[in-house]
């Protein structure tokens, strides 16, 4: 599994080929790719700081 920081740099990854292609669809793809990678990293980040909060 991957983590926050490397779904981040995938999504950085996406946004940067998509800025090179001129196809609408491969654009809207990795777009797509670049939003999910990113909804991932933060509901990871979400689950970790739940997970580090101490009980009360």
């Amino acid at each position: 599994m991957k983590t926050p920081a490397e779904l981040r740099a995938e999504a950085i990854k996406c946004r940067r080929l998509a800025a090179g292609i001129t196809d609408r669809t491969t654009v809207e793809a990795l777009r797509a790719c670049a939003e999910e990678a990113e909804a991932r990293a933060e509901a990871m980040d979400r689950q970790a700081l739940l997970e580090d909060r101490p009980e009360a």
